[in-house]
């Protein structure tokens, strides 16, 4: 049994609404999310690349060090011998 449609129904505006939406999707889309994903590769690549520094601060010179890297949001690991 074959459906009738009536202009001007609202599945039929559905339809054609759930069309044009489609059409409004970029067709650079998939250029876009490669980029995305792109970016998480280089960041992988960055975390693996990282190095550890150690140094000696001078004991007057440490309350100023560890104020500068909370100003910077560096993360400070201290050791002490």
């Amino acid at each position: 049994m074959q459906k009738i449609r009536i202009p001007g129904s609202t599945q039929l505006n559905a339809e054609q609404t759930e069309q044009e939406k489609n059409e409004e999707i970029p067709e650079d889309i998939h250029q876009f999310y490669g980029k995305l994903e792109g970016e998480e590769d280089d960041d992988d690549e960055a975390i693996q690349n990282l190095q550890l520094l150690t140094f000696e601060i001078k004991q007057e010179s440490i309350e100023i060090v560890q104020k500068r890297c909370i100003e910077l949001e560096y993360p400070l690991l201290a050791e002490y011998d």
